[in-house]
């Protein structure tokens, strides 16, 4: 026997499972657009994040570096060196300019003794007669010993004569005047005039010579 079905029994529409099936297709849509909208989102903060760093890294890389205590310790000191060197050549310029004007004043003094030099050689000379007999012999000795005595002070001050054996050089000697000599090679220095004299290789007087011709 059939029961009779009441009227107000609740009923399954027919395309209520379609429905449910819609509303969960909707519902993950929506979560997958949010998804994607957040996903978004992260990207652009992230891009922006690595904009800033390249923008910092670019401005720290141009910024001036500042010179370490090291560079600044080492420019003192190469500074200090330069300074050291022009001083000692300036000391060594100082120097030798001092010792030539030394030996300058020496050379002129010797060039002012040199006339009494000559002096007592011409009285030694005239000291004695034609035969070489000698007019007063203490005058003679007197005038010797002085003669020797400055001619010795000189010497130990480097002060030599100047060598007149041999042909003539034009460094060392001045020709007053050509004589005929037998039996002397052309050139030959005859007569000393007068004596020359040098100190350390430098002519202080040439010496006055004769020569043959």
């Amino acid at each position: 026997m059939m029961r009779k079905r009441h009227d107000n029994d609740d009923t399954v529409p027919p395309n209520a499972g379609d429905e449910c099936l819609d509303e969960s297709r909707a519902d993950a849509q929506t979560d997958a657009a949010d998804a994607t909208s957040d996903a978004a989102d992260s990207a652009t903060n992230a891009d922006a994040a690595a904009n800033d760093g390249t923008t910092l890294g670019a401005t720290t890389t141009d910024a001036p570096s500042v010179p370490s205590p090291t560079d600044d310790r080492q420019d003192i000191i190469a500074h200090a060196q330069r300074i050291q060197a022009e001083f000692d050549n300036y000391r060594k310029r100082v120097e030798r300019e001092a010792q030539e004007q030394r030996a300058g004043a020496t050379d002129n003094l010797f060039k002012a003794l040199l006339p009494i030099i000559d002096t007592f050689e011409l009285s030694l000379q005239h000291a004695k007669d034609d035969t070489g007999a000698v007019r007063g012999e203490d005058l003679y000795q007197g005038i010797l010993l002085l003669h020797d005595q400055l001619k010795h002070l000189l010497e130990s001050q480097g002060l030599t004569a100047i060598d007149c054996s041999g042909p003539f050089n034009p460094r060392m000697h001045e020709v007053l005047m050509m004589v005929q000599q037998e039996g002397v090679p052309r050139g030959t220095i005859v007569t000393v005039l007068q004596p020359g004299y040098q100190r350390g290789g430098k002519i202080i007087r040439p010496a006055k010579v004769s020569v043959a011709k």
